[in-house]
């Protein structure tokens, strides 16, 4: 589940900091903001770890049970609750 786990996290991750740019509406300055976040290598692996192996995932979420995907939602709270924040803001 190393695969879907890491395609939940990113698409959070990125996620989040679309709602961040957006939230007050799209503008041309958001450009700049994602870009300047494309620069964070933080960021940037998360997004890497979510594209690499992606043809992976279909393999395993057909084989996947409950606790893995209890799994998944843990390892995915941090950014589920960032996504929530950003929103709120």
């Amino acid at each position: 589940m190393k695969e879907t786990k890491e395609v939940v996290i990113g698409l959070l991750a990125l996620t989040t900091e679309l709602a961040k740019a957006f939230k007050d509406g799209v503008q041309v300055a958001d450009v700049g903001v994602i870009l300047a976040k494309l620069q964070d290598d933080a960021f940037m692996a998360k997004l890497k770890a979510a594209y690499e192996d992606v043809e992976k995932v279909q393999d395993e979420v057909k084989v996947a049970g409950a606790g893995e995907v209890l799994e998944i939602v843990a390892a995915a709270l941090p950014e589920i609750k960032a996504l929530i924040e950003a929103v709120k803001k």
